[in-house]
């Protein structure tokens, strides 16, 4: 760790289950408030990315499976009645293209495409639920 001052920095992993990047440090002020003082690597961006993308995938797929009454196959059947709640909500059909959305984004973070980016598309992408009622 380094010290400057009253303000100490400790590295920073971009997502959980990676290794601290030496570019990447999370300062800590003497109020105990912390800030990120640089930016990962990129591969650690674009990996960090990849696994957002990858619980989208899952989830979007367990909602698919829902709609057409699969429940038995869910990532987590624990989330079954949360799950069920939101696949009656989002129209049918949208969670195909979404998917396929996130098969092109899975190809362009291999092409070391902008992973904030890649984000932002799929984010975007995401089918428009219904209001409960």
């Amino acid at each position: 760790m380094k010290t400057r001052g009253a303000v100490t920095a400790r590295p920073m992993s971009a997502a959980p289950n990676l290794p601290p990047s030496p570019e990447a440090t999370v300062e800590s002020t003497a109020d105990g408030a912390e800030a990120p003082t640089a930016k990962a690597s990129p591969a650690e961006r674009r990996r960090a990315a990849a696994q957002l993308v990858d619980v989208w995938r899952d989830l979007a797929i367990d909602l698919a499976r829902t709609q057409h009454g699969d429940r038995r196959r869910l990532h987590d059947p624990g989330l079954l009645e949360e799950i069920d709640s939101a696949a009656t909500r989002i129209p049918a059909g949208s969670i195909g293209g979404f998917l396929a959305r996130i098969a092109r984004i899975d190809e362009v973070l291999e092409g070391n495409a902008n992973p904030e980016l890649a984000i932002d598309v799929v984010a975007l992408a995401w089918p428009p639920a219904e209001a409960p009622t």
